[in-house]
This record gives C-alpha cells, structure tokens and sequence, in this order.
C-alpha cells in the first residue's frame, strides 16, 4: 500500500473542477449575463451564471448562491486572460476544486497531495508512461502493444 493512500489527491478533486481556461475557451465570458446549464461533470451545481466579471453558483445543497469574482490581466501580443478568484481567500487562480461545501481553491481545501506525490520514483516513472500510452490511444498496461500511428 502506497504512504497517504487515503488522503484526497488533486487528480481525484479535479473530476468536478471549474477551469476559468476551459470556460473561456468555450466562448461563455460576455458583458451581460449569461446561464449556462452545467454539464454532467458538475453534477452538484443547479444552475450556473456568467458575465465578464462575475460567476453565481447555484448549488443543490445551498440555498445561497456562491459568488465567484473573475479579473483579467492582459497579454504580452494582445487580447485578456481571465482569472478567477477563491471566494474565501480571494486568491488569484485558474481552477477551484469542490469541497467544504462549495468551490474553493487548493489552498483553502488544505493543500492536497498530487497522485505522484504518493509514488515512489520508479512507480512515477511507470505513471508517466500510461498517461503517454492514454494520450496515444493505447491501454494502460505497459506490456500491451503500442498502438499503430494514425
């Protein structure tokens, strides 16, 4: 058995992460309000309101809604990035996990552990090697044949 083996890992908190990178690519950050009906992923939220500089979460076991302030700083060759920030520290970052309640940030949720972290540095070695085979469309098992180039 791996050392912290019961602790929360980051890999398992971000199943139900926000990423403002995913939000802003899919094209939701407008200057008025939008409702944007959340995907299977975010199964606790009810409801899920954005404009430029504000999220509002409607969650199912809360009757008032969680504010999330969004900023955006600018880019060296044009255009903005958003940020979002935790609504308890009001930290400056670019996801927050849930837990306690609610959606807050790494630090706030007490700083869990990466799966990697729990490894030793052969067993790292072997992690690194079915994230690759996964990204290439091969199965997990190192012995399994690579599969054919597309």
């Amino acid at each position: 058995m791996t050392r912290n083996s019961g602790r929360l890992t980051v890999e398992k908190l971000s199943n139900q992460a926000i990423d403002v990178r995913e939000l802003q690519r899919a094209g939701i950050f407008r200057d008025h309000c939008v409702t944007v009906q959340p995907s299977f992923r975010w199964f606790s939220i009810e409801q899920m309101r954005v404009s430029r500089h504000l999220i509002q979460l409607q969650l199912r076991n809360r009757c008032v809604p969680q504010q999330i302030r969004v900023s955006w700083t600018r880019c060296n060759y044009g255009g903005a990035r958003p940020w979002i920030h935790c609504p308890h520290c009001q930290r400056r970052i670019a996801r927050l996990f849930k837990g306690m309640g609610g959606y807050f940030c790494r630090a706030c949720l007490g700083n869990p552990i990466y799966e990697s972290q729990r490894r030793s540095r052969k067993a790292r070695t072997y992690l690194q090697t079915y994230r690759l085979r996964q990204r290439l469309g091969g199965s997990r098992p190192v012995i399994d044949r690579i599969p054919p180039r597309p």
